[in-house]
């Protein structure tokens, strides 16, 4: 399993998904950790034990997507985000950017 559109873009979309942008519980979470709402979605992804891949234009943005490792989550902050259900696009309430097999990437 890897995690490749890690910020939940779609084919059709293009873009990242605007829950993990500028959603209340991801900007709540960033807010309180001083980091961005794409460094809470990739850290989420790396408290699943899930590798990523990230890209970036910006330098300064691929350095953000590294520094992972110099502060964590709390277990309440990983739980609500566990528990946190898409308002969109998800596969069997899985979020879109943690597909583990080719048979739950169906499109709905």
């Amino acid at each position: 399993t890897q995690a490749y559109s890690a910020l939940g873009n779609t084919p059709w979309g293009g873009h990242a998904s605007k829950d993990i942008l500028a959603g209340n519980l991801t900007t709540a979470v960033a807010k309180a950790h001083n980091v961005s709402t794409v460094q809470i979605a990739l850290k989420w992804i790396t408290k699943q034990q899930i590798p990523l891949v990230t890209k970036s234009s910006s330098e300064d943005h691929l350095a953000q997507d590294l520094d992972l490792w110099s502060w964590d989550i709390t277990d309440d902050e990983l739980s609500a985000l566990n528990n946190h259900k898409p308002p969109k696009f998800s596969i069997n309430n899985i979020p879109s950017y943690a597909c583990d097999r080719m048979a739950d990437a169906v499109l709905v």
